[in-house]
């Protein structure tokens, strides 16, 4: 394998950054995907951009960038151009090196966001001064430029030719009309068409699901293998329902049959619990912890964030007092050290917490079950360390749940190592949220009737898609939503946001719940384990920034008691409203997530990369549902039983290895 050094414009410091991106070697870097393109050959004018839509342009300067001072006293440079169609503005944000760069008269070539909020605008526009075709753009560290990486991954596909072996059967790539791998990874990084580049993404995406596919099968083989202890669930169910004011739905009796049925044998449960937000799959996670408590285990229940953990532990407080405990990233040093002392001897029975069960000071006595909440924000890998900290003679049963619903194509693909329970069915009494998009001249109106309505006693979130930004015109963000509703609103207005300490996190959250605030402004951080009865409006600001399936999961944060609940989609796209609108037919989970797989792909649906991914693994999670499809077929009928790829998946999967290494 060709090292660094034999790559041109790569003096030590620049190999130290790449070293520190993961690249080593000339391969490496073949490996290090670009994150996006920048493409010419699908340019628009500027009366046919539409706001927060990605766009090339070719323009002409009308006024060369200057100074000027924003409302919100930054400085800024401005240069305001033209095409044949109209006249726009060019902004640059801390960039003063920008002033003059370009002369009245000058044909240039952008690249960027557009925001048509206040008329059409390209923020921090990236500008060619002569035509590009298809660039590719990646994730690089300071000191590593757009251009040096272009020309060293160009070298690179020079230098390891020889080295890019072939992987799929010819028969394979014939009957699918595939590219070769060198010819793919070759249109990945150096892109002569756009349709060329879609052809290279499908081949290397076809792989990879294959890949997937055999190594979950291995997976559930080694699954198959293992003892774990099996659990006395007699009487679990009845204490259960003794202690909740309603009943149980028919569905999460019958998913609590299955997973019964599955830990009372000595096989290792491996259970996906697939459920629509609001549908109960909290109750089927009790059922479980208590099952292994009562039998004299150990239980641990992961959660993705320190607010969703907070909940679950007060939720399981109910039923089993003392014996729990929450272990998060802020508690203190002191207490955490108590609190692995107790997991330890197993005078702790139930532990619930966030990734800080991973950490290496954190043993368990016997842990026989796991419960992992959100399972699409945690990697296979990171399940595996959680597992790897059961007892030495046996296998802890395992429970991931989701409340990203996912059609079943994606599912079996994905999660081929699970068996999977659906959750269909909501609890009696819960109305549909009714869901209407608003356009952002409506937005004063909107506000008003939210203001009228709280003063009657009714709650709302405002969602933001972040927290804040560099310039007043791009998406609008948390901080400046939540100053703006605070002085226009005669109501006391809360803030939620993901850097906020854990305490500021939790005292919005209380005050909202207390009835402290009307209205909280937050990003998508509520978006799971916000349990908040009485809020039942829901704004979701700049909503064409999410997908379909993300926006389900945000509205399932209304509409959790027995009123009528609200939910406004502002966006002043007109093209975006109209894939808006599967929200406003629809409150089925599951049809809103095969719109998003078809429209997105799958990344979309399942958050994009997750822990422990490489470029590889991130890019065939975004595929379209055409390929994922293509592979499920293919897998089933003629992979699965090839030495080649098994083997392939042994060193490509590390969790493979893990797994197989447990007893």
């Amino acid at each position: 394998m060709t090292d660094l050094t034999s790559i041109k414009g790569l003096g030590e410091k620049r190999i130290a950054l790449l070293n520190s991106m993961g690249v080593y070697s000339s391969m490496d870097l073949l490996k290090l995907l670009p994150k996006s393109y920048i493409d010419f050959t699908n340019q628009k004018t500027i009366s046919e951009v539409q706001d927060g839509e990605l766009a090339a342009l070719t323009l002409t300067v009308v006024n060369p960038p200057k100074f000027a001072r924003s409302y919100l006293g930054k400085s800024v440079i401005v240069c305001k151009v033209k095409d044949s169609t109209g006249e726009m503005y060019l902004y640059w944000f801390n960039q003063p090196y920008m002033a003059g760069k370009y002369a009245a008269g000058q044909r240039i070539y952008a690249y960027g966001r557009v925001d048509a909020k206040k008329g059409k605008r390209l923020a921090s526009p990236t500008v060619f001064l002569q035509k590009p075709d298809i660039l590719p753009v990646y994730s690089v560290k300071k000191g590593i430029s757009q251009a040096l990486m272009r020309d060293i991954v160009k070298q690179a596909l020079v230098i390891c030719k020889s080295e890019c072996e072939e992987t799929l059967p010819k028969e394979i790539l014939a009957r699918y009309s595939l590219m070769s791998y060198y010819e793919a990874i070759s249109e990945l990084h150096n892109p002569t068409s756009a349709d060329r580049l879609k052809q290279a993404k499908k081949r290397l995406v076809f792989e990879e699901l294959i890949l997937f596919r055999i190594a979950q099968s291995l997976a559930r083989q080694i699954r198959y293998n293992k003892f774990a202890p099996a659990l006395n669930t007699s009487n679990v169910l009845e204490f259960l329902q003794s202690r909740f004011a309603f009943s149980l739905t028919n569905g999460q009796h019958k998913v609590i049959s299955e997973v019964k049925a599955d830990i009372e044998k000595h096989m290792p449960m491996n259970r996906l619990v697939q459920g629509d937000v609001g549908s109960g799959k909290t109750v089927i996670a009790i059922y479980a912890l208590l099952a292994a408590g009562f039998s004299g285990y150990q239980a641990a229940f992961l959660a993705p964030t320190e607010i969703l953990a907070a909940q679950h532990y007060q939720t399981l407080k109910r039923f089993v007092n003392d014996e729990v405990c929450l272990l998060t990233g802020s508690v203190k040093k002191a207490e955490k050290l108590k609190i692995y002392e107790k997991i330890a001897s197993g005078e702790i029975k139930y532990v619930v917490g966030t990734h800080a069960l991973l950490q290496a000071g954190v043993t368990f006595r016997n842990l026989a079950l796991i419960v992992c909440d959100e399972q699409q924000r945690f990697g296979v890998a990171q399940r595996a360390a959680l597992i790897s900290k059961g007892a030495e003679n046996f296998y802890p049963h395992v429970l991931v749940m989701s409340a990203t619903p996912i059609p079943r194509t994606l599912a079996l693909v994905m999660y081929g190592d699970l068996d999977v329970s659906i959750l269909n069915e909501m609890p009696h009494g819960r109305q549909k949220t009714k869901t209407y998009i608003v356009k952002t001249s409506k937005r004063a109106d909107m506000y008003e009737y939210i203001e009228s309505q709280a003063k009657s006693g009714e709650q709302c979130y405002v969602v933001c898609p972040q927290i804040d930004s560099d310039d007043e015109y791009s998406t609008i963000s948390v901080i400046d939503t939540y100053e703006e509703l605070k002085a226009m609103l005669d109501i006391p207005v809360g803030l939620l946001h993901g850097k906020m300490s854990a305490k500021n996190k939790q005292s919005a959250i209380e005050d909202f719940k207390a009835g402290k605030t009307k209205v909280l402004v937050s990003t998508s951080v509520i978006e799971v384990g916000v349990d908040i009865p009485n809020a039942n409006i829901m704004v979701i600001e700049s909503a064409n920034r999410f997908g379909l399936s993300q926006l389900h999961q945000l509205r399932g944060r209304v509409g959790r008691g027995n009123k009528q609940s609200y939910c406004f989609l502002l966006s002043s796209n007109d093209s975006e409203c109209e894939r808006l609108k599967a929200l406003t037919s629809t409150s089925n989970g599951f049809e809103i997530a095969q719109k998003d797989l078809e429209l997105r792909g799958a990344g979309e649906l399942l958050g994009g990369k997750q822990h422990g991914e490489t470029e590889l693994e991130s890019l065939a999670i975004k595929a379209d549902y055409e390929t994922i499809c293509l592979a499920k077929q293919v897998t089933d009928s003629e992979f699965l039983h090839s030495e080649k790829l098994i083997n392939r998946c042994y060193e490509r999967f590390s969790f493979l290895k893990e797994k197989a290494l447990l007893n």
